[in-house]
């Protein structure tokens, strides 16, 4: 795929060809027989990234940034405004301080399955 676009969006630069067929076919409407012919590869291509595409959506942050891109004014379609979602997912509680006891108790709870063959530690900010 050579990623030249005809159309009048402005997409950035550093985004993949893959990504731009997707949004192309999904937001500009294009066929994928048009797609294959302007990027020079087969229809059935096309319809293979663009169902990859599809499948990606489930995850959260792809699916986010996808929306981003098009509500950024780089995907406009006419007649299509997509309100925002409501959150679902309540905000977690501060942890209150923890007392010594309930840290050694965990805490060596958690060193023994860290112990475990294929345990892994995972650590992040606000974690």
């Amino acid at each position: 795929m050579q990623g030249n676009l005809t159309s009048p969006r402005d997409l950035p630069e550093w985004l993949p060809d893959a990504v731009r067929l997707y949004l192309d076919h999904t937001e500009e409407g294009l066929s994928p027989r048009a797609l294959a012919r302007r990027d020079g590869c087969h229809a059935s291509t096309v319809m293979r990234t663009v169902r990859r595409y599809e499948k990606r959506r489930e995850d959260p942050l792809l699916d986010e940034a996808l929306d981003a891109l098009c509500r950024g004014g780089v995907c406009p379609v006419a007649g299509t405004t997509k309100e925002p979602d409501p959150m679902t997912i309540a905000p977690r509680p501060q942890p209150g301080a923890v007392d010594d006891m309930t840290l050694n108790r965990e805490g060596l709870s958690i060193l023994r399955r860290l112990a475990e063959p294929c345990a892994n530690l995972a650590i992040a900010p606000d974690m």
